[in-house]
């Protein structure tokens, strides 16, 4: 991975040119702006990540990987993966080495992600990592509405 920079919005363009990938995504607007996306998350202080996920070895960009702060300061995990590389655990790969390079530099154990309920994928991913689904009153800070919330913490999963 590598922190974003503005010679990466073609990168970004291409990744999201598919703006299918983006249909269990509400918080992205289409059709997808990525030198909105790259200002938005660059620019956001509450964003602590934001990086282009790029294939081991290379400098192939192949997703965005964004941590950032919820409403009430907790820190929520976000992606989006080019088409092209689903389904080889690679999103799997990218958030797990996210957070633990997080929790190496001291930043509280405790990580949350929001997953539509039809995207079987991203539900598998945070299986695999060991996040679990959390039941939570649909007016708490940070929650989105129509999203199953999920919870990472040692001794979670």
């Amino acid at each position: 991975m590598t922190p974003l920079t503005s010679g990466d919005v073609d990168a970004l363009r291409r990744i999201g040119g598919d703006g299918s990938i983006f249909r269990y995504i509400p918080d992205i607007a289409q059709p997808f702006d990525p030198v909105r996306l790259f200002k938005l998350a660059t620019y956001n202080r509450a964003n602590s990540v934001a990086h282009l996920v790029r294939l081991r070895g290379s400098n192939v960009a192949i997703g965005f990987m964004q941590v950032g702060l919820r409403r009430n300061a907790e820190l929520q995990i976000g992606y989006f993966m080019d088409r092209d590389y689903w389904g080889r655990h690679l999103a799997t790969e990218a958030i797990g080495a996210t957070m633990a390079f997080l929790l190496s530099i001291g930043v509280p154990p405790l990580f949350h992600a929001a997953v539509h309920p039809d995207n079987a994928a991203s539900l598998k991913v945070l299986q695999r990592l060991g996040f679990r689904r959390i039941e939570v009153d649909a007016s708490a800070a940070g929650t989105r509405p129509g999203m199953i919330e999920h919870v990472w913490s040692p001794g979670a999963d």
